[in-house]
């Protein structure tokens, strides 16, 4: 039966936006890479662990930034850099006044606000993180000296141990470490483009009851382009060093690829190469 003319136009129609939505996507990857790059960054398998494999055949693979905050310990949320205070949240947009009596407190502004963030890859906050590893190894072994028979300080310094051994060989070095509403200013503060990257994300603000009165609490709740589709010629390469490295049970998976990624003039990422870690210097 031959199709009829609503039929084929509908076909037609159907073609023709899927050419458009495909112009627009080629035309904002054409100009998201002209240019010099905004920033050029090296991560490793410790910041970029591949998070999926898209079909039974391995045809696909996606990687996601796996990023880390500078957070306050007894708050007990991840996502709650220190930074982040209440003079930040205003400089961001949020105007509430803090303090205020529990259930007086009306939200002015909306809950979430789009920022930019400030990553930073083996940079100071990772530095610091290891140093507070090896303060608290130093503590637990001063503990157990004091009383070596003690099962459960035997236990905290092996637990202290562990902890640290994972921050210097596998844990993400790759920090959010600052938020602005402009991004050259943020690149002026940060300019070198190999340590920090600059891209959009959304802070979101909520309240936490302390003794009578509720407090303006601030979280990192998104980051832009986080997930990286791999092409088809960089993920052989990342198949090959995954499988000619793969550890034995029981020891540390320390990484095995270094990716590198480019973020251009509109902020999204792109790979531009894999290599082993451990070439110059990753």
């Amino acid at each position: 039966m031959k199709p009829s003319p609503i039929v084929l136009g509908l076909f037609a129609l159907a073609f023709g936006l899927l050419a458009v939505v495909n112009g627009l996507v080629m035309s904002r990857v054409e100009t998201n890479r002209t240019g010099e790059a905004e920033a050029t960054v090296w991560l490793t398998e410790r910041e970029l662990p591949m998070i999926n494999r898209l079909s039974v055949d391995n045809s696909g693979m996606d990687l996601r930034l796996n990023w880390r905050l500078s957070t306050d310990e007894t708050m007990g949320d991840a996502r709650r850099p220190l930074w982040l205070t209440t003079a930040k949240l205003h400089h961001l947009g949020f105007r509430v006044e803090d303090g205020l009596p529990t259930g007086e407190r009306r939200l002015k502004m909306a809950q979430t606000r789009e920022v930019f963030l400030v990553l930073e890859c083996n940079g100071p906050a990772y530095l610091e993180a290891v140093r507070r590893a090896e303060a608290a190894v130093s503590r637990a072994e001063e503990a157990l000296r004091a009383n070596p028979a003690d099962r459960e300080a035997q236990a905290v310094r092996q637990q202290a141990r562990r902890l640290l051994r994972a921050e210097e060989a596998t844990e993400s070095r790759l920090f959010v470490i600052d938020a602005g509403t402009s991004a050259q200013s943020l690149r002026t503060l940060y300019a070198n483009r190999s340590r920090y990257i600059v891209t959009p994300g959304v802070i979101r603000l909520s309240t936490r009851g302390e003794q009578g009165r509720d407090w303006l609490v601030g979280a990192i709740e998104s980051i832009a382009n986080d997930t990286l589709h791999v092409p088809l010629e960089h993920r052989r390469a990342i198949d090959s060093l995954m499988q000619s490295n793969r550890p034995q049970q029981g020891d540390t998976r320390e990484p095995r690829y270094a990716v590198q990624v480019a973020y251009g003039s509109r902020q999204d990422p792109w790979i531009t190469a894999v290599r082993p870690v451990g070439e110059q210097g990753q």
